[in-house]
Order: structure tokens, then C-alpha cells, then sequence
């Protein structure tokens, strides 16, 4: 048998390990092109509908502000700035997470109450009166997210429940994906059934990533996990999708990871970094507009969203 150099060697596990290595993150540093303000509401969430609109969110609850209740306001950019379009009274129910399905209709998840509540939104681009939808099951729902291949995913403390849309008054569950995540705080969910969940009790946590296994049933296939090079504080705050099919993390004294989803492997690193900088303190949530848009909620201003990339 002809021996094999040790320079062959050497190079067939160099190129193997180069197709399981992450690639190293692109660090950019942006500056945000505008601003949304708003008076009179204390902003805990932040979502772009498909018309490029910004929907700001108060829970109803903020430390040492007995006045806020529970509210959305849409703001639209008007003649080069941001203003404020429509203002919708939550019932004094506390919306937990906002989301948007393929036809642009928003989906929020409520605490106390094991509900889902949509909203009509007219071809005038007006919000009409929200619908409460009953989810069979105890506990709270912590976020939803609709897919275009017509589920919803349903994210609870210990569970992912699926339901189909559109959702009825009573409506019964597809499947229940029980989940192992300590402390799960959002998702977000493809056409094919990957589901993307956040983790949110402590610093260095990741993102725990479920698919089909070969029998059709969801279950944990990878983590996402944020380059420790990139920063020490990694609590993630925030999870969205970028137009190009990124999973985008905000991380709460970090900044914003963008993770490539189709890459192979157990674990994947960010493709891109966005350093939390000036004007960026801490982060709470980021989304994405058409075109690309990205707007980030940091937890020392409250009152404002910044814009990028318009």
C-alpha cells in the first residue's frame, strides 16, 4: 500500500475542519439615520408591519409609572420623519409580543389569560377592534409567531404548541413540541418548522434551535451561540428575521448578532456584529422593515426607537 505524505495528511483535515468552522463575524459599526419619538408611553416592544410602519408597544406596567397603560402606537414615516398614525387602547390586557403573518396582520400574545388576540387591519392600513382567541392549555404565552406555510407557533414556559391559521374561538393544537429551555423568552418559526428560541435567565445563554427529525417529529437540533470574542455580557434581549433570511439577536449590553440559518453543523456563529455603541446603550429589541430597515429599542430610552439602514 503507497503511504500517504504527512503533507496530504495535513491538508485533507485542514479542509476538513474549514467546512465545520464558523466563519468569523463581520463587525460594522452603524450610526442610525432617524429616530422615532414618542410622549406619554413608556415602549417595551417593537415590531415593523410589511407597510414599513413601526409598531411600538407598552406592556401597561413600567417600574415607578403608576400612569402607563397598556397601549400601541404606529408610526409611519411622513415627509422625511416619523409620526405617529394611530393609537390603540389594549383593554387593560398586557401584550406580551407582537407579530406579523404573511398577509400583514398582526398577532400579539396576552398574559394572565392563555390568549391570542389579532387585529383586522383595513386596506386603508387602519387597525380595527382586536378579536381574543381562547388557546386550550394553562400558562402564559410568552410570544407567537405565524408562518407562511399557515401554523402559528405558540411559545410557553416549557412547551411550543402549534396551532392553524387562521386561528378559530376554540381552537385545538396541531402538536406540542415540550422544550427543555430553563427560561424561554421569544421565537421565531420558518415555513419548514425550524423554530428558534431565545433563551432569557442569565448571561451566556443560547438559542436553542429545533427541526424535523426523519420521522416528521421537532426536536432540538442545534444552538446558536454568539462568538465569546465579541463580547462577555451575552444576554440575549430580543430575536427577529432579517429580510435576507438572517436570525438576528439583540443582546441586551452587546449589540445586535446576525446568524447565517442555513449553515451546517451543531453550533453556528454570527456572520455579522453590530458592537453596541453610542447612541446604543441597552439593548431591548431589535426588528426589520421592507428594504432592509432595522430599528433597535435600547432599555435607557425608552421613549425612542432608532432607525437604520433606510
Amino acid at each position: 500500500m503507497r503511504r500517504i505524505s504527512k503533507a496530504l495528511v495535513a491538508a485533507l483535515i485542514g479542509a476538513l475542519l474549514a467546512s465545520v468552522t464558523p466563519a468569523t463575524a463581520a463587525t460594522v459599526s452603524i450610526t442610525p439615520t432617524s429616530q422615532i419619538t414618542f410622549d406619554n408611553i413608556l415602549a417595551d416592544a417593537m415590531r415593523f408591519d410589511a407597510l414599513g410602519r413601526a409598531w411600538i408597544w407598552n406592556y401597561g406596567y413600567f417600574p415607578g409609572d403608576a400612569s402607563a397603560t397598556p397601549r400601541l402606537a404606529i408610526f409611519e414615516k411622513v415627509s422625511g420623519a416619523w409620526a405617529r398614525v394611530q393609537t390603540v387602547k389594549a383593554k387593560k390586557r398586557t401584550v406580551m409580543a407582537v407579530r406579523f403573518d404573511t398577509n400583514g396582520q398582526p398577532i400579539a400574545t396576552v398574559s394572565r389569560k392563555n390568549e391570542v388576540v389579532t387585529w383586522r387591519v383595513g386596506d386603508s392600513g387602519a387597525v380595527g377592534k382586536s378579536k381574543h382567541i381562547a388557546l386550550r392549555g394553562r400558562g402564559v404565552p410568552l410570544d407567537a409567531f405565524p408562518t407562511s406555510s399557515g401554523s402559528l407557533f405558540v411559545l410557553y414556559r416549557d412547551r411550543i404548541v402549534e396551532f392553524d391559521l387562521p386561528l378559530r374561538r376554540k381552537e385545538k393544537p396541531v402538536r406540542t413540541i415540550v422544550t427543555e429551555t430553563r427560561a424561554p423568552g421569544q421565537l421565531v418559526a420558518l415555513s419548514d418548522g425550524t423554530i428558534f428560541v431565545m433563551q432569557g435567565d442569565s448571561y451566556n445563554t443560547p438559542i436553542d434551535v429545533f427541526g424535523s427529525n426523519q420521522s416528521g417529529a421537532i426536536e432540538p437540533v442545534r444552538t446558536i451561540l454568539i462568538d465569546a470574542a465579541l463580547s462577555s455580557n451575552q444576554y440575549a434581549s430580543d430575536i427577529a428575521l432579517s429580510p435576507d433570511g438572517k436570525v438576528a439577536v439583540a443582546y441586551w449590553s452587546a449589540g445586535v448578532a446576525l446568524f447565517d440559518i442555513s449553515a451546517s453543523g451543531g453550533s453556528v456563529t454570527p456572520t455579522t456584529w453590530y458592537p453596541q455603541e453610542a447612541p446604543l446603550s441597552n439593548l431591548v429589541g431589535v426588528d426589520f422593515g421592507p428594504n432592509g430597515v432595522m430599528g433597535i429599542l435600547d432599555y435607557n430610552s425608552l421613549n425612542s426607537v432608532k432607525v437604520f439602514f433606510e
